[in-house]
């Protein structure tokens, strides 16, 4: 068979352009000690964007070392240790606060002022907080998933070669910690911390559970395992994993609880259970959902079906679903989607009760729900409030209003930390707030040799060097500051790299007569940043747009979508929200047939009428106008065709394609299609990537790691524009 599609990839979509953040250093003042305090703007997270502080010590020629930074942004947090300590990290630093000593310890800071990641990489963390896994980026792009000591910082590789880096660590940990299960060469196994990092573990072929994906398992809160192979549901004791794993020939893969009435489908469904297991609730195919009851005797007879639902009609497009338990009976859904009516993030919430969805709530642009350890309450956002719902009556049980927080995680059963834009703060709920740390400097400055930081809501803060903490002050200090003291004297100017909207300069005032910038780097000249622009290709699949769209507004990429008329015709609505979302949007002609097979007779006139059906169509659904840019489906054409096209007042876009042709009829990977990218890259790129799942390996959809192929385009020097700022 002559394969003619390749791309198998999704993308994007974004409101500021370019999507490249030049370095900007804004407030800085100077100490008479010779100590210089300033910020660095970020705005890699989104809409988002923060200060980071930073302090250095002058010297005559150079800065002394590396400027430490004196905030921390929480782009991620987990709480480590048993409870005693919070990891706070984001894309250039990870730092640890202790709760006892009120203390931050620096654990990783990235040397490399150029780095261009946007967010810090996912991080499952055992409920104890003694072990992580995470995906480890190695050379030529290749990645493996590791565990790791979190006290000790040693780790063992688990699978030595994941698909993409920078996607989630897709593992799931027993409540007491003391096992995780992890996929691999599509079966699931199992690895006790401590058994591998004291090397005594058994063979990895002795520690498998089955055949599946990690959505095949799911632990219960009495240290459980619900397996699903097929349409059987297994359960396994987790004393009784080493035996099994052992036997497994002998005992099988646990004791059977019962039968689906379906084939359970590993890679494109999901299920959750409750805490004791008795009942499981299945998405299939992201379109229908089920409510089983599970009797925990051994049998071999189905399971008694309580509920079956179309989830499908949402006003919106949905991107991921949740569930959660409302006293262990009744499931309550979390689903995050694309508003069509104002094309917002929204999660929309309901309970399933009586054989029906009943709203429960909405939530706008919420970060995701983190359950509590006792698996009772759900903390999440809603715009500028922090909420924290109760599953058992349904109802928020405490709401905080004020600063915007990003990233949430519990330190106990009733306590929570919270991530800020501007400060990290714990919280028990319905009480106490407490200070732990700044996650952004908004105005600085130095008051008798004393870091102090003045934010926008009226508070001051005052840092403490020998436990690098920040505390509320109520001692009444202004700015004042100065950039210059009897040794130095300190500027800004335009960097000549063009990674720099400006730089920072040290002028000495005192022995040899020397200027230096606080970054050597933004001296670099003959630094270029080439263009690349994203195409995503619309054409009969309308899975994982509403993803690309949230994507490209967490990276701040301005993409164009070239749409085709069956896509039109399909999913009116979700073309309409494309056409909405500020994107470019282009022709893709309106039949997907491969306009170059020998059974087509294509003349001038027919690409004319072809496109404009496509452009009427494309009206009547959106009442928005395509861009006179085309390109003919599959990339595929003659220059007959597009001849036709410039005639018809339309200019066909040339996207990179080499290697992406298949007469061997193999697609490649998501791997290997960003590998491909990065080492072709050129100004003025234009990267194709299919919206919906690939056509040949629907299990490998780009969509679901864009990020992989942002920052690997991005860390090479190139910024993402809109097409129409190329010629």
């Amino acid at each position: 068979m002559k394969y003619k599609l390749i791309f198998g990839f999704a993308i994007l979509a974004s409101v500021s352009i370019p999507s490249f953040s030049k370095i900007r250093f804004c407030e800085y003042d100077l100490a008479g000690s010779d100590s210089l305090i300033f910020t660095k703007e970020n705005d890699y997270t989104g809409n988002i964007t923060y200060k980071t502080l930073y302090n250095v010590k002058l010297m005559e020629k150079e800065v002394k070392g590396q400027p430490e930074p004196l905030t921390c942004f929480p782009d991620r947090m987990e709480v480590l240790d048993g409870g005693k300590k919070l990891q706070i990290r984001n894309a250039s630093s990870t730092a640890w606060y202790n709760f006892s000593t009120q203390s931050m310890e620096w654990k990783n800071i990235d040397s490399n002022i150029l780095s261009t990641a946007r967010h810090s990489f996912s991080m499952s963390t055992s409920p104890d907080g003694k072990f992580s896994c995470y995906i480890k980026n190695l050379e030529e792009g290749k990645s493996c998933l590791v565990i790791c000591d979190n006290m000790t910082g040693a780790e063992k590789v688990l699978v030595e070669s994941v698909t993409t880096a920078g996607e989630d660590a897709d593992v799931k940990w027993a409540p007491d910690s003391k096992a995780v299960l992890y996929e691999k060469n599509g079966s699931i196994y199992f690895v006790t911390p401590q058994a591998i990092f004291k090397n005594y573990d058994i063979p990895e072929t002795y520690r498998k559970i089955g055949k599946g994906t990690i959505e095949s398992v799911q632990w219960t809160l009495d240290k459980r395992i619900l397996y699903i192979d097929g349409d059987v549901v297994y359960s396994i004791e987790e004393n009784e994993l080493y035996t099994r794993g052992l036997y497994n020939t002998v005992v099988g893969s646990g004791s059977v609880q019962g039968r689906l009435p379906y084939s359970f489908d590993c890679r494109n469904d999901r299920f959750w259970c409750n805490a004791s297991g008795t009942k499981v609730a299945v998405i299939s195919k992201n379109k229908i959902l089920s409510l089983f009851s599970i009797d925990q005797k051994e049998n071999y007879n189905f399971v008694k079906i309580e509920t079956t639902l179309q989830i499908t009609d949402f006003a919106g497009s949905p991107v991921d679903y949740r569930i959660f338990w409302n006293f262990d009976k009744h499931p309550v859904l979390w689903v995050n989607m694309l508003d069509f009516e104002s094309n917002s993030r929204i999660s929309r919430v309901f309970t399933v009760k009586e054989g029906s969805l009943q709203p429960l709530f909405n939530a706008e642009d919420s970060i995701a729900p983190v359950l509590s350890p006792d698996r009772k309450k759900v903390a999440y956002t809603d715009g500028e409030k922090f909420c924290v719902f109760d599953l058992n009556i349904l109802a928020n049980s405490a709401t905080r209003s004020g600063e915007k927080v990003v990233s949430c995680c519990w330190i106990s059963r009733s306590t929570i930390a919270m991530g800020g834009v501007s400060t990290i703060s714990s919280w028990t709920i319905g009480g106490e707030e407490k200070l732990l740390f700044l996650s952004s400097a908004e105005s600085p400055f130095f008051s008798d040799y004393r870091i102090y930081e003045k934010s926008s809501n009226g508070s001051t803060y005052e840092y403490n060097e020998e436990n690098r903490s920040w505390a509320k002050t109520s001692a009444v200090v202004s700015p004042s500051r100065k950039d210059r003291n009897s040794r130095f004297r300190v500027f800004e100017a335009d960097g000549k790299n063009a990674h720099f909207e400006n730089s920072l300069y040290v002028r000495s005032l005192s022995g040899s007569v020397i200027t230096y910038p606080v970054y050597r780097e933004s001296m670099l000249e003959d630094v270029t940043v080439g263009k690349a622009v994203l195409a995503i290709d619309c054409m009969n699949d309308s899975e994982g747009v509403a993803d690309i769209l949230f994507k490209l507004k967490d990276y701040n990429i301005k993409a164009v979508f070239f749409i085709n008329g069956e896509f039109i015709r399909r999913y009116p609505q979700i073309a309409k929200q494309i056409a909405e979302s500020g994107h470019t949007c282009a022709s893709l002609f309106y039949t997907t047939a491969d306009l170059t097979e020998n059974s087509f007779v294509i003349d001038r006139e027919f690409i004319k009428r072809g496109l404009a059906r496509n452009e009427d169509e494309f009206f009547n659904a959106t009442n928005c106008e395509l861009s006179l840019l085309w390109h003919a489906p599959y990339y595929h054409h003659t220059e007959v065709m597009k001849k036709a096209g410039n005639d018809a007042g339309y200019t066909y876009v040339e996207a990179f394609t080499k290697g992406l042709s298949s007469e061997e009829g193999r697609v490649p990977t998501s791997t290997e299609y960003v590998r491909m990218i990065s080492e072709n890259l050129y100004d003025g790129i234009v990267i194709p990537v299919q919206a919906g799942r690939n056509a040949f390996s629907e299990n490998d959809s780009m969509y679901k790691k864009l990020d992989v192929l942002f920052d690997e385009v991005l860390s090479r020097g190139y910024e993402f524009t809109d097409i129409t700022s190329l010629k």
